[in-house]
């Protein structure tokens, strides 16, 4: 948790998505320092096949939803990052298919949808309960010596994500 899934009716390619999931990883964890690299996850999914109406009207388009955890966040929180992540699809995405094809065919690489559905998740990461927003830093020293043991064990996420914690002085 968070969950952020690309749906997309037009190809990335695969440098693409690593610098999407990039970006939307940096956005979320600038937003959110608190959160454990290892939470932010991304998927893409190539729904070019799919059968997608707007209004009523066949349409192939492209989606960008973010599950994420509400906790003591603000709307301003979402709508920042909301923002962010549209200008990150625009330069990643976007310019680049409007440079390569024109403005028109370009137009096709637009976000349809960018939703962002807070709410507080009962579940599981990596075996470990989610944390309630905000709860991150007891959430944190809770697991700290098992998160420790996994990072020497060369668990490449929790490698990571103490990494990212030390680097922070989350701690």
């Amino acid at each position: 948790m968070p969950f952020y899934e690309v749906s997309h009716a037009y190809p990335l390619t695969s440098a693409q998505e690593d610098e999407l999931a990039q970006a939307i990883t940096k956005i979320h964890l600038s937003k959110f320092p608190l959160v454990p690299t290892f939470f932010v996850n991304v998927a893409f999914k190539d729904v070019s096949r799919r059968s997608s109406f707007v209004g009523g009207k066949r349409h192939r388009a492209n989606h960008l939803t973010g599950r994420v955890r509400l906790g003591d966040r603000t709307p301003a929180d979402f709508e920042d990052m909301r923002d962010q992540l549209e200008e990150a699809w625009n330069k990643i995405v976007l310019k680049p298919a409007q440079d390569k094809l024109g403005a028109k065919e370009g137009a096709k690489y637009e976000l349809q949808t960018l939703v962002l559905s807070p709410g507080n998740p009962i579940g599981k990461e990596g075996g470990f309960e989610i944390p309630i927003a905000g709860q991150e830093k007891a959430w944190l020293e809770k697991h700290w010596t098992e998160f420790k043991k996994r990072a020497d064990a060369g668990d490449e996420q929790f490698v990571d994500m103490v990494k990212h914690v030390e680097a922070q002085g989350k701690l």
